[in-house]
């Protein structure tokens, strides 16, 4: 008697079951084996992003106090120092602000004539093009750097990642007027009585060597107002060569 289906039809459905058994059992392993090897290279990339630096290797802090007067550290005693920082930190690091500050309320009221305040700060900031590791999007680094005006300490130097060069313009040549002079001669311009009108909030200054803009370079001696911070409250700009004020502005609102 013979069988209603040929022997070979059911020989390859049997055949059939068992490949398709065999893959089942290989499924959730395989696909286990592939959701270890998404987490393990989602892990290792996070791992990468937090090892890889994001900014340059900024330089040591200088062990080396700055040697000054009694009226503190000036631009031009701070500047070797700030620009041996940069050189250590990247090739081609250029200068984009250099600051003086000084704090009149430092001051005594019995100070001999021309006394400029011992304390205060240097603050500079140097950009670098830079190539930045594998999966960063920086193009450039900037250096930071604050000097203590009293003690002649170097007290930050920090780093960081930037994502595009600015353009910065050439420094030039250094004033024959000091960051010193300049201040005294803003001082007797319109300083001393623009901080007598209203010492309780004016009592700030910033000095700057100014090489941005269309106008030949210049010192930008800038009193600040507390109560508007942001912004300064009087610029007298001075010829850098001559000593000759530029111009003096005052913005600041009347004291109250």
């Amino acid at each position: 008697m013979s069988t209603p289906f040929p022997d070979v039809p059911i020989a390859q459905s049997q055949q059939e079951t068992v490949a398709e058994e065999r893959r089942e059992r290989w499924v959730m392993p395989t696909l286990l084996l592939l959701a270890i090897a998404v987490v393990g290279l989602m892990i290792g990339g996070v791992v990468y992003w937090k090892r890889v630096p994001g900014a340059p290797v900024p330089p040591p802090l200088p062990q080396e106090a700055i040697a000054s007067g009694p009226d503190g550290v000036m631009l031009e005693e701070a500047q070797p120092v700030l620009d041996a920082l940069a050189a250590a930190w990247l090739p081609h690091a250029r200068p984009i602000r250099v600051v003086l500050l000084v704090d009149w309320s430092a001051v005594p009221p019995d100070a001999p004539e021309g006394t400029l305040p011992g304390g205060g700060w240097i603050s500079a900031a140097y950009v670098a093009p830079w190539d930045a590791p594998l999966g960063k999007r920086q193009e450039a680094g900037a250096l930071t750097v604050d000097i203590d005006r009293g003690t002649g300490r170097v007290v930050k130097v920090e780093s960081s990642g930037w994502g595009s060069l600015p353009d910065v313009p050439p420094v030039g040549d250094a004033p024959t007027v000091t960051s010193a002079e300049a201040l005294l001669i803003a001082e007797n311009e319109v300083g001393k009585a623009y901080r007598a009108s209203c010492p309780g909030t004016h009592n700030q200054t910033r000095v700057a060597w100014a090489t941005t803009g269309s106008d030949a370079p210049y010192w930008a001696v800038t009193y600040g107002d507390t109560r508007t911070p942001e912004k300064y409250g009087m610029l007298v700009r001075i010829d850098g060569e001559t000593g000759l004020v530029l111009e003096a502005r005052e913005v600041s609102q009347p004291c109250e």
